[in-house]
């Protein structure tokens, strides 16, 4: 039922003020890689620090698709 929305920077912010991403990394990167989108127009303010956390505790997550696909969508609006 989660899917991708707009503006997503309101969920990004609570998983990231909860410390979700330190303790539970694989959950917290498949949250993010299903609220964040193509159609996700602005980035969400936290979702940096929420994927270096992840990376953090769980090196091997960097290697993952998903991680991958944030990390680039976040150097593509980082530049705009």
């Amino acid at each position: 039922w989660l899917q991708a929305i707009e503006d997503p920077d309101f969920l990004v912010y609570r998983l990231h003020e909860a410390g979700l991403c330190d303790k539970f990394p694989k959950e917290a990167l498949e949250f993010l890689s299903r609220v964040v989108g193509e159609q996700t127009q602005y980035l969400p303010g936290d979702l940096g620090d929420c994927l270096k956390k992840i990376e953090s505790a769980s090196p091997e997550l960097k290697a993952d698709q998903q991680f991958e696909r944030l990390s680039n969508y976040l150097r593509q609006h980082e530049q705009r």
